[in-house]
């Protein structure tokens, strides 16, 4: 079996794992960690079952329900990292959402292309982003968002954890679903009409985010930690499988994104300063 698979299992749960050492002694950050995986792995098996566009070879990695544990684990350091982030960066209530769905995509761009060229997981048709389909990048941001969208409404309701986790977890879900669904319908394989659109949503969401008021503080060293690992891995792959060779842009688009990655988290110097996603009144 291609070592890959493996290493692959153990560095997602390792980046998960640093989030989870973040989150350990608070209950709302282990909510909102915790519901993270659940989430990663039950919108997987949704929208597989649903779009059918996509599979991940489970038989060569450790899964649950035919869906390799990994993902879930790769799931929760991407939206724990990304919301984290945001409040490191002391955004609003309003851009938090829109900054994850963000931080979301710059990360998939550094890896899905990458990913499927071992196979980690692959898409049938192929898309037109190097293999990857456009609309993947659309539900990178979409995840994000909507889910740090839902606990935010959720948790100013309740201060009950397994609520806050399923009502989460439930509303994300409701809310991803149907409005892949109007992508699928509006695009209706055009790849122009999914580009433009695509463009469109990440163009006036960054436009979005900068309108904020940022007050820089340094994020968190163990989700600095998490999402180098995260970063490193696919670029290492991509050096060791000779992918920078026949796939020069994969490279220049994932070194670009790997670039990013270290910009925020390393742009000013990490401490160990607890900045968590709680409930907040601004």
């Amino acid at each position: 079996m291609n070592l890959l698979y493996p290493v692959f299992t153990v560095v997602m749960f390792l980046t998960s794992f640093l989030c989870g050492l973040h989150a350990w002694g608070d209950r709302d950050r282990l909510v909102f960690y915790g519901s993270a995986i659940v989430y990663g792995l039950l919108l997987e098996k949704l929208v597989i079952l649903y779009f059918q566009n996509y599979t991940y070879p489970a038989a060569k990695m450790l899964d649950f329900a035919g869906i390799p544990i990994a993902i879930g684990f790769g799931w929760s350091a991407v939206i724990y990292g990304g919301y984290t982030t945001a409040r490191a960066f002391g955004l609003g209530r309003r851009y938090l959402p829109v900054f994850a769905g963000l931080y979301a995509v710059h990360l998939d761009l550094a890896m899905d292309a990458i990913a499927i060229r071992v196979p980690f997981w692959e898409w049938t048709p192929p898309g037109a982003w190097f293999g990857v389909p456009l609309g993947n990048f659309l539900g990178w941001y979409l995840v994000a968002l909507f889910f740090t969208f839902t606990y935010q409404w959720v948790s100013a309701r309740t201060d009950v954890p397994l609520a806050i986790g399923m009502g989460t977890i439930a509303g994300a879900v409701a809310l991803l679903i149907p409005t892949l669904e109007v992508w699928t319908r509006v695009t209706d394989g055009v790849v122009l009409r999914k580009a433009i659109i695509l463009s469109g949503v990440l163009l006036v969401s960054m436009v979005y985010v900068w309108t904020a008021e940022f007050q820089p503080a340094p994020v968190p060293r163990l989700v600095t930690a998490s999402i180098f690992l995260f970063h490193g891995f696919p670029f290492a792959v991509l050096l060791v499988l000779g992918i920078y060779a026949s796939q020069p842009l994969v490279a220049v688009v994932s070194l670009a994104m790997v670039t990013i990655g270290v910009y925020l988290h390393a742009g000013v110097k990490t401490t160990v300063t607890e900045q968590v996603p709680v409930k907040s009144a601004d």
